[in-house]
């Protein structure tokens, strides 16, 4: 996919994966209002939305691992997620937590509507399991590539 440069507000000039990126809450919000009104931006934002439910675990033997969420309990928002296999018992302790089994970067926006903090923990999180760094810099074209390769999604 050949992504464009938005013309929205503070994202201006940024294509649709530099904001999953940078501003995870304001990519869902815009997408589920319907916010991409030119066909092209529309027709991208379902590819990405489509792909940011469905992020592949990226460890060898994938299919022995899942996607636990943990919830923070004062807030009741999303904490974190962890890759881990199935076979561990689901995390006990003060933190609620849930699993799937693939990465889903919508989950902190359907545990609380608006979690600015929860969407960019979660986009740490990814940054550390898929660039070994939660402060990995995420270029432009990093980002496009990451969307546009097929292999990081269960399709």
């Amino acid at each position: 996919m050949v992504f464009t440069a938005v013309n929205l507000k503070k994202h201006s000039g940024k294509t649709l994966p530099q904001i999953v990126f940078s501003d995870l809450d304001y990519f869902i919000w815009a997408y589920e209002n319907n916010a991409f009104k030119n066909p092209h931006l529309k027709q991208e934002a379902e590819y990405i939305f489509k792909r940011i439910k469905n992020i592949k675990i990226p460890k060898q033997n994938s299919e022995e691992y899942e996607v636990e969420y943990l919830i923070h309990p004062p807030t009741g928002k999303f904490g974190h997620f962890e890759l881990v296999l199935k076979t561990t018992p689901l995390h006990r302790g003060g933190s609620p937590a849930f699993r799937t089994e693939n990465i889903d970067l919508t989950v902190a926006r359907s545990i609380a509507a608006y979690d600015k903090s929860g969407c960019h923990t979660m986009i740490e999180c990814l940054k550390k399991y898929y660039f070994g760094d939660s402060s990995h810099k995420m270029v432009k074209n990093r980002c496009e590539d990451f969307f546009n390769h097929d292999s990081n999604f269960v399709l």
